[in-house]
């Protein structure tokens, strides 16, 4: 990207890079009461994905600014070099998700508006966006998913790859569970219900796992096919003979499956919440 601007650096690119960046500081003083001036940095609004339940999409983020702060966020040191900047921004629709960023001012240039800066880090990490639902899918390892992810936004294939894999051996009876209870709840599924059941009591995928898409509902299959089969064909990829590169290919496509099996399950959860509370709606219904 071409002469970036901080907001460009904040929404999209990947910390480690080094910039020069225009207007990006600014001089203030430090208090209205006060004829001190001090160095800070210009906070531009941010257009970010936020996964809280109520938002669940690309929200408004702005600077959070902390009770009896004042409105800017100060450069420790001013004109010097090598300083350290902490932002957090706060979405403003659910009023609970922060994004973090930690800055590294290279050096201020003598207009005091210019500077050369290092997008150091960032939580939650850069990468692509991880809905809480999928979170939720994989439930006790959401740390390795995160390491996986962390690696595959870092273009290591074969780690991510790794992270990935061990995360669907661990979960896959959760995975089975979340699809058993979904079907449950949309009812008419006791052949799938059954079938899923009696896939738990394997010690490993097998052949069988095939089958299951006789019995699974179009609303859970992606494309057309069984998504428990695609995992599992990750599962039998010798990872020894793939190079890093085809290992992040298919990290990516791990990813984006258990995403779309996430998002599905959600649908169809509240599409029977849904359907639920109108019913109950209309019984008031003198």
């Amino acid at each position: 990207m071409k002469n970036p601007t901080l907001k460009d650096i904040l929404q999209a690119l990947p910390p480690g890079e080094y910039f020069d960046v225009s207007e990006v500081v600014y001089i203030t003083n430090k208090s209205w009461m006060s004829e001190k001036e001090i160095m800070a940095v210009n906070t531009p609004p941010l257009e970010l994905y936020c996964d809280s339940d109520k938002c669940s999409g690309i929200r408004l983020f702005e600077h959070n600014l902390f009770p009896m702060h004042y409105e800017y966020c100060e450069i420790e040191g001013g004109d010097t070099t090598y300083d350290h900047v902490y932002i957090e921004y706060l979405c403003q629709n659910c009023k609970e998700n922060i994004k973090s960023f930690a800055i590294m001012f290279i050096k201020i240039h003598e207009d005091k508006q210019t500077a050369d800066i290092i997008k150091m880090a960032e939580y939650p990490f850069y990468g692509p966006n991880i809905p809480s639902r999928l979170i939720s899918l994989i439930g006790p390892d959401r740390e390795l998913f995160l390491k996986g992810l962390k690696c595959e936004s870092q273009n290591l294939g074969i780690a991510a790859f790794s992270y990935y894999r061990r995360v669907i051996e661990n979960q896959r009876d959760r995975i089975i569970d979340n699809i058993i209870n979904a079907l449950s709840k949309s009812g008419n599924n006791e052949d799938a219900s059954v079938a899923l059941k009696g896939l738990k009591k394997q010690r490993q995928f097998s052949s069988s796992i095939d089958e299951l898409k006789l019995y699974l509902p179009s609303s859970l299959l992606i494309e057309g096919h069984n998504p428990l089969s695609l995992l599992h064909r990750s599962l039998s990829i010798g990872i020894h003979e793939l190079s890093d590169e085809e290992c992040l290919v298919y990290a990516h496509s791990i990813r984006v499956v258990l995403s779309e099996l996430a998002n599905k399950l959600k649908v169809i959860l509240s599409n029977k919440n849904a359907l639920k509370n109108a019913i109950n709606t209309l019984n008031k219904l003198k």
